[in-house]
């Protein structure tokens, strides 16, 4: 199955965080929190991640599967097209991509708690994100519409004062991803440096 996504990123500092999700709570009283990991592959050159596409394996709701992602940068907003493929039992080390004549491995996770506002009647859903991955939290607000909810979105981030500030470029496999090279790359050639 086939999903086209638009949506509008924005990360927080953890205070600005809390005041929106109190400030999200106090206008929309329905919303469902649940946790969901994601469990990214890319090849040891990080070719997938070079080429802004993202293999991932999600768990949610005792469910686990494989998720292909693509994102475009359309302006202020980020259009995906996304391919779900089958629940899977167990989670594999690797998984093939015979279309690009590779394998891509298991990096790592991120753990997300996530809090949904679903305004489905006017096109849009806000997820509001606590992200856990590598030593870091990030807090994140996801705006996701359907094609022509775009003014009704745009004018719910008005009304939460979000107009004014940058969205966000990077989305979770990317951040995930950067502080990976990061952490084991920069590893990897101090022990070079150190032991050759």
């Amino acid at each position: 199955m086939k999903i086209k996504e638009y949506e509008y990123k924005y990360l927080f500092e953890k205070n600005d965080f809390k005041e929106l999700n109190d400030k999200i709570k106090r206008k929309w009283i329905l919303c469902k929190n649940f946790i969901q990991i994601n469990f990214y592959y890319d090849t040891d050159d990080f070719l997938l991640n070079s080429m802004n596409m993202t293999l991932r394996a999600r768990q949610k709701e005792n469910k686990l599967y494989i998720q292909y992602k693509k994102s475009l940068k359309k302006g202020l907003y980020t259009e995906s097209l996304e391919s779900e493929k089958e629940e899977m039992d167990e989670l594999p080390a690797k998984i093939p991509l015979p279309e690009y004549g590779i394998e891509a491995w298991l990096k790592g996770s991120t753990v997300t708690e996530r809090t949904v506002f679903d305004y489905g009647s006017r096109g849009f859903v806000i997820m509001l994100d606590c992200n856990y991955y590598l030593g870091i939290i990030d807090y994140e607000l996801e705006l996701e519409f359907i094609p022509g909810a775009e003014k009704q979105a745009l004018s719910e981030l008005d009304a939460l004062g979000l107009h004014k500030k940058e969205p966000n470029r990077k989305g979770k496999a990317s951040r995930f991803f950067e502080q990976y090279k990061k952490i084991y790359i920069e590893s990897r050639d101090m022990q070079k440096k150190f032991f050759y």
